[in-house]
């Protein structure tokens, strides 16, 4: 019996970029996939026959030579013959990688692209048509938001996913757009295989007080005229606590001081950043008359 034309078995046209075949072959695969369809013959052999179409056509070599040729020897160097498929058990015991008679190339690349590299794959590519096949489950991806302080000092936090509470740790140092992964927390795993992830997307809510630049921390801090002047000492919050600033005599608007130290720990080596106090003169609402005097003097 003549094969069918592989572009024709997958759906697609001649022209068809790499994309569109592998999108063509996903969406298939898993409609006619035998552990979805189990004991179903004739899905079976389509499953058969859409991989035999993948694995040429995924191959820019083998597609060439398939679109000069129309055919593809899977006698040399190819395919083994599909006859290997034993999806029932048969004398392989069941297991995929005993009764498949695949002789060259690497045909796991299509259950990769298909189930993803989380296929249970081992030495022996333990993938068993007959007790079903192992694949994990597909992770979720959620933002979740947290204080200013949280970021900087790290913290924990309630979530609900799915109707359970789920405690979270914000380590320190986190940022906008890091990611705290959730082992075992995402969708469940088909067969044996374990379940996806939950992927918590950092969104860090804006402090009036502060800009953050990477590990750095901004703050304008004011001043009066006479500190400006005479210089003195000012007090000022940090996010882990107050600190004293010396300010020396003739101090402008403007500028900054750097404090070691004191800004946001690094969330791969540790190290901590700075602070940066730029400061700022007020006047006071009342000015007396002595002082009007001075700055004319001035």
């Amino acid at each position: 019996m003549a094969k069918r034309d592989y572009y024709e078995v997958l759906g697609i046209d001649k022209n068809a970029t790499q994309d569109e075949i592998k999108k063509a072959y996903r969406k298939l695969a898993r409609k006619y996939h035998p552990d979805v369809n189990p004991g179903d013959k004739v899905a079976e052999e389509k499953f058969k026959e859409i991989s035999e179409a993948y694995e040429v056509l995924s191959d820019p070599e083998k597609r060439k030579q398939y679109d000069q040729f129309g055919t593809f020897d899977f006698g040399e160097g190819g395919f083994g013959g599909f006859g290997g498929f034993d999806f029932n058990g048969g004398s392989g015991g069941g297991k995929y990688y005993k009764t498949y008679t695949y002789s060259g190339g690497d045909f796991s690349k299509i259950f990769e692209d298909l189930f993803g590299k989380s296929y249970s794959k081992s030495s022996s590519y333990d993938f068993d048509f007959g007790g079903g096949f192992a694949q994990k489950g597909d992770d979720i991806e959620a933002e979740i938001e947290v204080s200013f302080d949280e970021a900087v000092k790290g913290g924990e936090k309630y979530i609900n996913v799915g109707g359970k509470t789920l405690k979270v740790k914000i380590p320190a140092g986190v940022d906008n757009g890091s990611k705290i992964r959730l082992a075992g927390k995402g969708y469940p795993g088909m067969g044996n295989a374990p379940n996806g992830d939950l992927i918590l997307k950092i969104k860090v809510r804006e402090h009036p007080d502060y800009i953050r630049k990477g590990d750095d921390l901004y703050k304008k801090v004011p001043i009066t005229l006479k500190q400006a002047i005479l210089g003195g000492e000012i007090e000022t919050d940090t996010p882990n606590g107050k600190i004293k600033i010396k300010i020396p005599p003739k101090t402008s608007s403007g500028k900054k001081f750097r404090v070691k130290g004191k800004g946001v720990k690094n969330l791969k080596n540790s190290k901590v950043g700075d602070l940066y106090i730029e400061t700022y003169i007020t006047l006071p609402e009342y000015i007396p008359a002595e002082l009007k005097e001075a700055v004319k003097k001035l």
